[in-house]
């Protein structure tokens, strides 16, 4: 049976009350850049699933003879075709990346969602955003939600310059691309904070985003006015849950 004729599965206990869980069903792959893959995911009840930008998807990985779970945050969703897109960066070996890698078309795997606290402040008079490699398809997508005029500013970190990507926003919006992580840090530092009330958006590897956080709170930003979200760390692998172990 295909994934396009099994529907959703509604959740109804337990922390993920209120979602579905999803097979979903490769229906191609694209690799956009030398290092980021996009898997588009086909799966009955897709056409009609409510979303917003910065929410994810909980995929259950194969690993051995059992799964572990990762998040990842939805790029692009086409209700006529009842697809789903999700951008995978291979940083590192693991389950996730190695299944990406060997994904065929016609390939399934299960997901919970769409789940994810972290959207964009429709209220805000401006927005800055900072992102890594792992981030910044989710930081994209953000940000191309964002209603034309409203001041825009993302400073993204990526290894090189294969992994530059056009990002389909207006004049107001200004995205800088950085290969060094203290060159990131020092834009970051430099920015000039806009009047008005402003939403600050830190999206990456643990250590990057609490360093962010520590410059964005020098640069008089309110901590409730900062969402943070923790892809990945770099001295350790995810946890089984999905999410970076904390200290």
């Amino acid at each position: 049976m295909h994934a396009m004729a099994t529907p959703p599965v509604p959740i109804t206990e337990g922390k993920f009350d209120g979602l579905f869980r999803y097979t979903l069903e490769v229906a191609a792959l694209n690799d956009i850049t030398p290092r980021t893959r996009v898997v588009t995911f086909a799966s009955e009840g897709l056409s009609n699933m409510p979303y917003e930008a910065g929410q994810d998807f909980m995929f259950f990985v194969p690993n051995g003879a059992g799964t572990v779970n990762r998040r990842y945050t939805i790029r692009r969703v086409d209700r006529d075709a009842s697809t789903i897109d999700f951008a995978f960066f291979r940083h590192a070996s693991g389950p996730a990346a190695n299944w990406v890698e060997t994904a065929k078309v016609g390939d399934t795997i299960e997901a919970i969602g769409p789940r994810g606290v972290i959207f964009v402040d429709r209220d805000a008079d401006w927005h800055l955003f900072l992102a890594d490699d792992a981030a910044v398809p989710a930081t994209m997508t953000m940000i191309e939600s964002i209603a034309p005029g409203v001041d825009v500013t993302a400073l993204m970190l990526v290894v090189d310059a294969d992994e530059i990507r056009s990002v389909n926003v207006d004049a107001n919006a200004r995205v800088s691309w950085h290969h060094d992580q203290r060159v990131l840090l020092d834009a970051l530092r430099a920015v000039e904070i806009p009047a008005g009330r402003g939403h600050v958006y830190l999206n990456g590897e643990l250590h990057l985003v609490r360093e962010a956080a520590s410059i964005v709170r020098e640069l008089g930003v309110d901590d409730e006015l900062v969402s943070r979200k923790n892809y990945w760390r770099r001295d350790q692998a995810n946890a089984p849950h999905g999410e970076p172990a904390k200290d």
